[in-house]
């Protein structure tokens, strides 16, 4: 698997054909997800235009590509300080985080609070 960077020059590198370019910024939202792969993709193209034929707009790849590094550029350094604090959380011996990670906020529940649902 390569990284984020190296297929994101895939997509803005014009000698290649629009399909790799495609397939690299596939890649790119494979690496960089913030809403999951098929909702990061529908985004993508509805945000940066992407026409049905690359060929009407090679732009397209490239304006969804500077999309996902934007989107990078913000989620990578929240998720390094995310792991430098459960570092110094696991080294003091706390095994649950304070926090939500800040990517998945919107309904994550440390383990040991979670609430059961039974059903009957």
């Amino acid at each position: 698997m390569t990284s984020f960077p190296a297929q994101a020059r895939r997509v803005r590198d014009s000698t290649l054909s629009p399909q790799r370019r495609l397939h690299a910024l596939r890649e790119c939202a494979l690496h960089c997800a913030p809403y999951g792969f098929r909702a990061t993709w529908h985004h993508l193209v509805v945000a940066a235009r992407i026409p049905r034929s690359l060929t009407d707009d090679l732009d397209a790849l490239v304006r969804a590509a500077d999309e996902l590094q934007r989107t990078r550029d913000v989620v990578v350094p929240r998720a390094q300080e995310f792991a430098a604090l459960r570092r110094r959380e696991k080294a003091t011996g706390r095994r649950l985080p304070r926090t939500s990670p800040p990517w998945n906020s919107w309904g994550w529940r440390p383990a040991g609070r979670r609430r059961i649902l039974l059903t009957s």
